[in-house]
């Protein structure tokens, strides 16, 4: 990314963006539980990982972060005069490979 006029009198600021090759990979993996003997708790975790290359080298810009989520999930079919209830406790954590 180069900025058009380094100078900074511009009100907006101008980028030029190069075109080159690159090779975007990852994936998605996780897994859910659902106890038979406490049919009300539900646990799932899950892993997102990406990774761009340029292929003159270096990495590809505005990749997001890599994702890793866990999510307890406790739920009732009725609860006083509300039917399927559920309450959800959720952590996200970005993080990066090196």
């Amino acid at each position: 990314m180069i900025r058009i006029t380094p100078d900074g009198t511009d009100t907006l600021p101008l980028y030029d963006y190069k075109q080159s090759d690159a090779t975007i990979s990852g994936g998605e993996f996780g897994f859910d539980i659902h106890p038979k003997s406490a049919q009300w708790l539900d646990f799932k975790v899950t892993d997102a990982i990406i990774r761009g290359k340029l292929d003159a080298g270096g990495n590809l810009p505005y990749i997001p972060s890599n994702k890793l989520i866990g999510e307890i999930k406790l739920s009732k079919e009725k609860l006083w005069k509300l039917n399927k209830t559920y309450l959800s406790f959720c952590c996200k954590q970005l993080y990066k490979t090196k």
